[in-house]
């Protein structure tokens, strides 16, 4: 399985000029909402390539937001990647830094408690954030989601989800509350049906497939299917 991490759709010359398209890709700045997804000539392609928005599209969008996932879904991504930490009272956010400071306003609205590090406030203090006005004027007001609120959106455009556990050494326990957040929905634990959009099965056999970032250590590990 060949994994593009892109904010935008995956396409086939941007990775793999040798290979023959089969249908025509569409690019961040001119997709529409008619985008379709990229497909590979099964008689010129061995290993299938799958478009993922990493951290939602977020070329366009303000990263690991629910507005990210919407236009990942719109480019025509089929597989989201986000980041996800613990808050103070240990539930489940979405942030690739393990500090607020750059995605989000957190320096005015919570001004002396840098350094903003993720772990030291609550979901509550964090959903008072505007994670979306550091992008563009046009996302004033775009709130930091948690995992269930994730979920929800993803399944909701039936895409696949691409989880990386942030920094885990800095929360201790984390992988048995994404486990256990994963096993209030039974869909995320279930291998993926094959898509009529994808006849050669490029898509991953499990929805969910997670792994592990280390910022301390440079290191990553990746356990397989959630």
């Amino acid at each position: 399985m060949s994994v593009l991490a892109s904010p935008a759709l995956a396409t086939t010359s941007a990775l793999a000029p040798q290979e023959r398209e089969t249908t025509t890709p569409t690019t961040t700045g001119s997709a529409g909402p008619g985008a379709q997804r990229v497909g590979l000539d099964s008689e010129t392609s061995s290993r299938p390539i799958i478009a993922v928005a990493h951290r939602g599209a977020s070329g366009t969008a303000p990263e690991n937001t629910l507005a990210a996932i919407d236009e990942a879904d719109r480019l025509g991504a089929e597989t989201v990647e986000v980041d996800v930490q613990l808050t103070a009272d240990d539930e489940l956010v979405i942030m690739h830094d393990t500090t607020l400071e750059r995605t989000t306003d957190v320096a005015e609205v919570f001004p002396g408690r840098a350094p903003y590090d993720v772990g030291d406030f609550t979901m509550e203090e964090i959903r008072r954030l505007d994670a979306g006005s550091s992008f563009g004027a046009e996302y004033t007001g775009e709130p930091v989601p948690d995992l269930r609120e994730v979920l929800d959106r993803l399944q909701e455009h039936e895409m696949n989800l691409l989880l990386e556990i942030k920094a885990p050494e800095l929360y201790p326990g984390i992988e048995k509350r994404i486990a256990d957040e994963l096993a209030r929905s039974p869909y995320w634990l279930m291998p993926d049906s094959p898509d009529e959009r994808c006849p050669r099965s490029c898509c991953p056999p499990f929805r969910t497939v997670c792994s592990a970032w280390s910022p301390w250590t440079g290191s990553r590990s990746t356990p397989g299917p959630a």
